[in-house]
């Protein structure tokens, strides 16, 4: 892993981790992929999000006359968001259904339960930002942070605001 990344991850969790404490939870992620059961179920969430996706779409072309102009990046990350997050912490963001309207094919009502996207747009811009400082030793990372550098202190915040849902996420499903 780049220093850049395990410096924000804090050397910790799935992707952050090596050695055991890596291998003890990659182990514990795999498990639900190891039967029959749990498989036919994400299937079947993969199938309702993609259909509900293509949905909007269509709703969405024949508002505009057939004509229909997305976001692929964003649509497709959002519909990610809402499989990941369905499959392995029962807990639904709803970004397909935000998605729908914000192309104007749902109705107000419709927005209510519906959350932001604190999630995407911290990802979004900490990958951005890890791009950047892909190769950065650790040492200047820590440096940069005591600093107030804006790149390095806009990168703990974004970081910090993934840990944060995805904590709240894993908080909620216990």
């Amino acid at each position: 892993r780049p220093d850049a990344f395990r410096y924000v991850s804090k050397y910790n969790g799935l992707t952050g981790s090596q050695g055991e404490y890596n291998r003890r939870h990659r182990n514990l992620c795999q498990r639900p992929f190891m039967n029959k059961k749990s498989i036919n179920n994400f299937t079947s969430v993969i199938t309702e999000r993609v259909e509900e996706m293509l949905n909007y779409w269509q709703q969405a072309a024949e508002k505009n006359g057939g004509k229909l102009e997305v976001d692929m990046n964003e649509h497709s990350q959002r519909l990610t968001l809402d499989i990941i997050s369905l499959v392995a912490f029962n807990h639904d963001f709803k970004q397909v259904k935000r998605t729908g309207w914000e192309m104007g094919v749902l109705d107000e009502g419709d927005r209510v339960g519906l959350e932001t996207d604190e999630l995407l747009d911290a990802y979004n811009i900490s990958s951005d930002i890890m791009g950047k400082m892909f190769i950065t030793p650790v040492p200047l990372l820590k440096l940069g942070s005591k600093l107030g550098v804006p790149i390095v202190k806009e990168l703990e915040e974004n970081y910090d605001t993934l840990e944060r849902v995805g904590m709240s996420i894993v908080n909620q499903r216990r």
